[in-house]
């Protein structure tokens, strides 16, 4: 069997729901300026692009986010394109 990467295993707490969670991959096109934004976003907060799609799809799938949290960000994101 080969060995393709690597993987280091380190001292990180990982949320239980995602260490329970099965994970599948996935393949979709996004657009050049969504992306960036995406990596942007991602990067302040420090974590991967990835993972903050995830976070987005589920909130806005599990309707977690408040009415005054879904207005913030899209006063964020209206904000964004006036500058």
């Amino acid at each position: 069997m080969k060995e393709k990467n690597k993987i280091t295993y380190g001292n990180i707490e990982v949320d239980k729901d995602f260490e329970s969670t099965p994970m599948i991959r996935t393949t979709m096109f996004l657009d050049v300026e969504l992306k960036r934004n995406l990596q942007k976003e991602a990067k302040e907060r420090g974590i991967k692009y990835q993972q903050l799609v995830r976070e987005i799809l589920s909130n806005y799938l599990k309707n977690e986010a408040s009415l005054e949290d879904r207005v913030s960000a899209l006063e964020k994101l209206v904000m964004k394109k006036q500058a």
